[in-house]
């Protein structure tokens, strides 16, 4: 049976609020960044003549990706539209004592004074372009400010695996000191339209009595394989590797939650 569509259009809901923002890096301190990096690298190695210098990563939250690049040598800017994420991204940088440049503005729609070695979305964030048109400007973006064979990596979601093994009700417990997180999670989705919408119920703890609650909102579209290869070639971007993420020399299968695109800069 399809899921009831929301009286809401996705693009009015309201995401990295500054209270979920600030307690995101406890909430993914299980993720395993440096992993994700060096995956990265073994692209730039396989698919780059040299080792790049800029990078651009689009819809950076937090900067947990920006920041390891940034120790390992490459210069690095990141962008996001939510002020929250920003704010910390920057207070991490300063702490650590890096230089990265940040900027305000949605991925589909940014103007940089800048071209960049590579491009990178990580963490599934082209799925938050929920409108075929939005896509299209992104990879329109994104090719405006590559360089000659400049590469674009992206993760996304699974359209077949969304469709089988996505959880309506999910909970996520994280600790960080005396600061305990409960996350509840409820998932609806519309086959028919590929949308997905995640609503995050936060109930915050220190020293195990509630200081805090909230909620923070998400509107997501997943995508099949195929329809995602043909806007990227219709875009004019060569497509060099699809695979699951973090081991995208496999072949993929329905079970792959989340897939990992390297495609090169549109020709001229």
């Amino acid at each position: 049976m399809f899921a009831k569509k929301l009286k809401k259009s996705p693009k009015m809901t309201k995401s990295f609020q500054k209270k979920y923002a600030a307690r995101y890096d406890i909430l993914y301190q299980d993720k395993n960044y440096e992993e994700e990096i060096d995956f990265l690298e073994r692209i730039f190695r396989k698919y780059l003549k040299k080792k790049p210098k800029t990078i651009l990563d689009l819809a950076c939250g937090t900067g947990s990706h920006l920041l390891p690049l940034a120790k390992r040598g490459y210069q690095v800017s990141g962008l996001d539209l939510s002020e929250g994420m920003l704010e910390a991204a920057k207070d991490k940088t300063k702490k650590e004592n890096l230089k990265i440049n940040f900027y305000r503005a949605r991925m589909q729609k940014f103007s940089l004074n800048q071209k960049f070695d590579v491009i990178t979305s990580m963490f599934s964030t082209v799925n938050y372009l929920t409108e075929y048109k939005d896509l299209k400007s992104y990879l329109k973006n994104v090719n405006l400010h590559l360089n000659q064979n400049g590469l674009l990596i992206f993760d996304v979601w699974n359209a077949l695996s969304v469709l089988d093994h996505y959880d309506p009700y999910r909970e996520k417990k994280a600790k960080r000191g005396a600061i305990e997180i409960k996350r509840i999670a409820k998932t609806r989705i519309d086959e028919i339209q590929q949308l997905c919408w995640v609503d995050y119920h936060c109930l915050i703890y220190e020293n195990h009595k509630k200081i805090n609650e909230f909620d923070d909102k998400h509107s997501l579209k997943f995508f099949f394989i195929g329809e995602l290869k043909n806007y990227l070639e219709d875009a004019g971007f060569k497509i060099l590797a699809i695979g699951p993420f973090l081991d995208i020399d496999k072949p993929i299968t329905k079970n792959d939650w989340d897939i990992g695109f390297v495609v090169k800069k549109a020709t001229p």
